[in-house]
């Protein structure tokens, strides 16, 4: 905070299964002046979607998913020849083609005309693989799980319900797929980068220009087209600020908790998917999580990626493999389960980076395993 490099944060590691450090500081709202609280949420656009990789690995261990198998095996409305090949795995490990939708929509249209998006997706789902080129689309991809989970559950839940039934009540975890008017008191409002931040992170961090110039430049672009496909992309992100917008679930984006949610759901993975005794996830599934699925530079935004199972797959600072999800802004939560470590990290004075390397985050990383360090030579 004294740098100036955090306004408004949080931090949270577990360690063994238990939480060692639980750090927020900063404004909520600067303009307002409120603070930083223990429990104040923000939305974590694409970490988000670690929280729906792990009710996933739920579903595989109840059979009720297989990674292996194709996605219309379970899509009764995607039936198409095209389908056949397109597999649970493809679709999480971000393997199919030119993600858009042709009909451009707003968060709005997911809950009032969904009936018709859902045409869209299948069209998706019938797009080609494309292993050698995988594309970071967080929102389709995220969009299109979405409503598989929905179909998938025998009680045919909403994403919301299944992750507050399935996730949040089991464990003790506060998560909001879609914030409730009564909660949003609690998060913090989201400030995007400005321009001249923009300009800095562009010479601090060079391959983010390719990704500006897709997303904003060049029209023929798939990054292009997946963002203009939904009308908030192409706004200020001051736009969800409207707690209207807050309200409708989508995992790649509107997704809302605290870095203590985000780090205690993930520290289960760290400790073996182990949870005050009881066994909730098989070593099996743990460990297809981790491995990695595909390893490449993404076709879209030129990026260096590795996916495993619905999550990235990261290094740390000894140049071992943690799995997590981070999000654009810099949100990001990690399980290094070598370590038995599980670290969170939320902001709403976001930043261009979105693929784990917010300095950040990453200066509190090198922070948590130089203590770890410390430690572990105390100890021996």
């Amino acid at each position: 905070m004294e740098s100036g490099l955090e306004q408004g944060s949080a931090f949270v590691v577990y360690y063994d299964g238990e939480p060692v450090l639980d750090m927020w500081a900063g404004y909520a709202d600067i303009q307002s002046l409120r603070r930083w609280r223990n429990d104040t949420t923000t939305m974590l656009f694409g970490a988000g979607q670690a929280i729906t990789a792990f009710l996933v690995a739920l579903m595989v261990d109840r059979g009720l998913l297989n990674y292996s198998l194709p996605l219309r095996f379970y899509w009764s409305g995607c039936q198409s020849e095209e389908s056949s090949s397109v597999t649970l795995e493809h679709l999480l490990s971000h393997q199919i083609s030119m993600p858009y939708l042709k009909n451009p929509v707003s968060l709005r249209d997911l809950q009032s005309n969904m009936h018709e998006i859902e045409k869209d997706l299948c069209r998706m789902i019938s797009l080609k693989v494309n292993a050698s080129q995988p594309v970071s689309y967080d929102i389709w991809s995220a969009l299109i799980l979405d409503r598989l989970l929905e179909q998938v559950d025998p009680k045919h839940r909403s994403i919301e319900q299944l992750v507050q039934e399935e996730i949040s009540d089991p464990f003790g975890i506060e998560i909001d797929m879609a914030l409730a008017r009564e909660n949003y008191h609690k998060t913090a409002r989201l400030y995007p980068p400005t321009m001249l931040q923009t300009v800095y992170q562009i010479l601090t961090s060079p391959r983010y220009m390719k990704t500006l110039i897709s997303r904003w430049v060049d029209s023929q672009s798939g990054l292009y087209r997946s963002f203009q496909s939904l009308k908030e992309l192409t706004m200020s992100y001051n736009v969800f600020n409207d707690p209207e917008l807050r309200e409708v679930p989508l995992s790649s984006l509107t997704a809302t908790a605290t870095a203590r949610d985000l780090a205690r759901l993930y520290s289960i993975l760290s400790v073996g998917g182990n949870h005050h005794g009881n066994q909730v996830l098989k070593q099996e599934t743990i460990h297809k999580l981790e491995v990695p699925v595909v390893e490449q530079t993404c076709s879209l935004n030129g990026l260096q990626v590795k996916y495993g199972q619905g999550v990235q797959i990261y290094q740390n600072p000894w140049g071992q493999s943690v799995l997590g999800h981070s999000g654009y802004g810099g949100q990001i939560v990690l399980a290094d389960r070598t370590n038995r470590l599980a670290m969170a990290y939320v902001t709403s004075y976001l930043s261009t980076h979105e693929c784990g390397d917010d300095q950040r985050f990453l200066e509190l990383q090198r922070g948590v395993y130089e203590s770890l360090q410390k430690y572990i030579d105390h100890k021996h």
